[in-house]
């Protein structure tokens, strides 16, 4: 039996060592060769009998790792350690391919000049450990590898040498001192700007830096959260800010990055608005040359510092009048007929300043004089007298105001001069005549109307009307001639009267109308008429009616009568009647008598006369005289006088006209 082997860096090759007989030897090393790092090879052996049959078998190859692994620490990634207990993470890489990492060699110091002890248990096939340290010591840490091929890292070179140190540092530091709102100087109450805020503390001793926040809040971090911050000021820009306060809180972190005690600033408050700021309104216009201004402002944040008020002169231009006051009012005295506008801006604590408006905020002007009136006239048009309403007085008037103009006027009605006991003072807005209705007004009364003018600077001027009379009573009118309802002529005169009450307003004038035959009404032009008498012409056989009213100089009309509805009645009738065919002595018809026994009456009678509306008889001591019964009317045909003194033995004669 013989072995003989070969080696490749496949299984079965034999690129690296050919076929080499081993005799009956069962193992083999073979030097001499020259292999590459992080190759695996493969070692094949081949048996042959005596009878020289042969078998073969490779190894499951081994691979060259010529190299040392490489170590290094991950933590503590700082130099400072915030706690005295820490993580110390290492690990170490071999090359690739190679056999990998078997173990550790972990060593540390205390301080600079400690001793290098090494980490129990060691070598260790951890990766981290919690070391337990003191506050304020430095410790330094390193650490060799060793691969599974056996490689392990070189020694280190000398005692300095390490791979990572850390220091613990447990201490809270305290807070900042001297913390303020502000990017330097003094501590700032307000700023006028949204965007940013800025503050600035003194260094604190053992600090690594510092983180600062914001907020609505003291403390709060709503606004910004903690920032790191090395310098010892901060300006957050970016914001943007509402109105209101904000604080920034500020603390120091120690070596290890431990975040001290916060310091917390007063607040600043941002103001970015504008305060606004306004005259309050003022009346039109002054009776007066002095009066007082007033203005105030509103500032939601900071507040109002103080007023600059300019003023304006007529159409002018604007000048100061206050400035940088922290009054709301003053007085100011004027010129009468001038008129002023006034307007304010406000300054705030944060030092906004609001604008001037382009116009005034309030204007008023001066009128110290009251209106004057040319005159108080009863009724609608030229003065008026008398008044026929017992319900209604009307007056109109003229007044004017050179300054400031008329505001109102307003009246009052009473029985004197002045008096308010018919009407207590009632407004009239501008118009210039009113006519009140719903009185009661007594006949016969006087009634005064008092109006009061105001101007619009408030100054007021009375007059007083010269007085209306009321007159409720119509005048009385009668006809009084013709006395007959009968003319024997086409023309023939019409008179008439009228009267009104004593110490009533007076007779004006009359309107008559007439008709004919019971035809409609027409006026007797010219219509109406002071005149008391006219000649009316109409016809023969006809007959007229006359109607009239008057009015008095309060308006009052007198009204036509109504049943009959005239009130003069005449019948034109200028044919002459024939003389009665007989006339007889005597009471009895158809006995003329010669004689009679009495001496105290006569009697007659006579034939009817046609178309005869009556007749006359006389009665004389000769034919047709009258000088013992004088011309007498009757419309009978017959008659009997008494009451004579007649002579005895006398003849008398009657006489009778149709």
């Amino acid at each position: 039996m013989k072995y003989e082997y070969a080696i490749g860096a496949t299984a079965g090759g034999a690129d690296i060592v050919n076929w080499t007989n081993n005799g009956t030897n069962t193992s083999v090393t073979r030097n001499g060769l020259s292999l590459s790092n992080a190759t695996t090879y493969f070692v094949t052996v081949r048996a042959t009998n005596n009878a020289g049959l042969a078998s073969t078998l490779s190894s499951n190859g081994i691979l060259v790792d010529l190299a040392a692994p490489v170590s290094s620490f991950t933590a503590p990634a700082s130099d400072y350690v915030s706690t005295a207990d820490f993580t110390v993470t290492w690990g170490a890489a071999d090359g690739a391919g190679e056999s990998g990492v078997k173990n550790y060699l972990v060593q540390y110091r205390e301080g600079v000049a400690g001793a290098w002890q090494d980490w129990l248990p060691s070598p260790t096939t951890d990766t981290t450990r919690i070391f337990n340290g003191a506050n304020n010591t430095t410790y330094y840490f390193r650490a060799r590898a060793e691969d599974i091929a056996g490689n392990l890292a070189a020694d280190y070179p000398d005692a300095d040498t390490y791979m990572v140190a850390a220091t613990v540092d447990t201490t809270i530091l305290g807070a900042p001192a001297g913390l303020a709102d502000g990017a330097s100087g003094a501590d700032l109450d307000y700023t006028t700007t949204n965007a940013s805020l800025s503050a600035h503390w003194t260094a604190s001793a053992g600090a690594s830096g510092y983180q600062y926040a914001i907020g609505t809040t003291s403390g709060g971090t709503d606004i910004a959260n903690w920032t790191d911050i090395a310098s010892t000021s901060v300006t957050h820009t970016g914001l943007t800010l509402a109105d209101g306060a904000y604080y920034i809180s500020v603390r120091a972190k120690n070596m290890a990055g431990i975040a001290g005690e916060a310091a917390v600033s007063d607040g600043i408050t941002v103001d970015a608005t504008a305060p606004s700021c306004s005259v309050a309104a003022l009346d039109p216009w002054q009776p007066v040359t002095g009066f007082t201004v007033s203005w105030s402002g509103t500032d939601a944040t900071s507040g109002i510092a103080n007023y600059d008020v300019q003023i304006r002169d007529n159409s002018g231009a604007w000048t100061a009048w206050k400035t940088g006051v922290t009054g709301t009012s003053a007085s100011y005295t004027g010129v009468n007929g001038h008129t002023y506008g006034f307007r304010c801006r406000a300054t705030d604590n944060a030092a906004n300043v609001s604008a001037y408006p382009n116009d005034a905020q309030a204007s008023t002007g001066i009128d110290t004089s009251a209106p004057v009136f040319t005159s108080v006239f009863d009724g609608l048009g030229a003065d008026e007298s008398y008044s026929g309403s017992g319900t209604s007085i009307s007056v109109n008037w003229a007044a004017a105001d050179t300054g400031s103009g008329i505001f109102k006027f307003r009246y009052a009605i009473g029985t004197t001069p002045g008096g308010t006991d018919v009407a207590d003072w009632t407004d009239n807005a501008t118009a210039t005549f009113v006519t009140r209705d719903g009185l009661t007004l007594s006949h016969n009364q006087t009634y005064y109307v008092s109006v009061r003018a105001q101007n619009n600077s408030g100054l007021t001027a009375d007059r007083t009307s010269n007085g209306i009379k009321v007159d409720l009573s119509a005048p009385a009118v009668q006809f009084t001639a013709p006395s007959s309802e009968y003319i024997g002529t086409t023309s023939f005169s019409v008179q008439w009267s009228g009267a009104d009450g004593s110490g009533e307003s007076g007779f004006k004038e009359y309107f008559l109308q007439y008709r004919e035959d019971g035809g409609a009404w027409q006026d007797w032009t010219p219509a109406p008429t002071t005149a008391t008498s006219r000649t009316f012409t109409g016809q023969n056989l006809k007959t007229y009616h006359f109607r009239i009213k008057a009015a008095d100089k309060a308006g009052n009309w007198s009204e036509y009568p109504v049943s009959p509805d005239y009130q003069l009645k005449a019948a034109i009738d200028t044919t002459r009647p024939s003389a009665p065919a007989s006339v007889a002595d005597g009471a009895t018809s158809g006995d003329d008598k010669d004689y009679t026994a009495t001496t105290s009456s006569l009697s007659g009678y006579w034939d009817a006369v046609p178309n005869a509306t009556g007749y006359t008889y006389a009665v004389g001591t000769s034919a047709g005289w009258a000088d013992v019964v004088a011309w007498t009317s009757t419309t009978a045909t017959s008659f009997t006088k008494s009451g004579l003194s007649l002579e005895h033995a006398k003849k008398y004669y009657i006489s009778v006209k149709a």
